[in-house]
């Protein structure tokens, strides 16, 4: 909602941006949880909280013909 000098101003947890954050991590403790865990003090963090989302497993790729998608999971 827009203020008396025409700027949009908004309450803490009240933007609507619609971003897609996509990110590869070995560890998610180790790296996306702990950036996220420094990130709490940063100014604009109404712009970088995640508010939903889900985590996907993603397997290794099969190097070769004779190889299979996760392979290397069971070596």
């Amino acid at each position: 909602m827009p203020d008396a000098g025409g700027v949009a101003s908004h309450a803490p947890r009240e933007l609507d941006q619609r971003l897609v954050f996509v990110v590869f991590n070995q560890d998610i403790n180790c790296q996306f949880a702990t950036i996220q865990g420094r990130l709490v003090e940063e100014p604009m963090i109404d712009y970088i909280t995640p508010i939903g989302g889900g985590y996907v497993f993603a397997p290794p790729g099969a190097r070769g013909p004779a190889d299979c998608v996760g392979s290397g999971l069971f070596a």
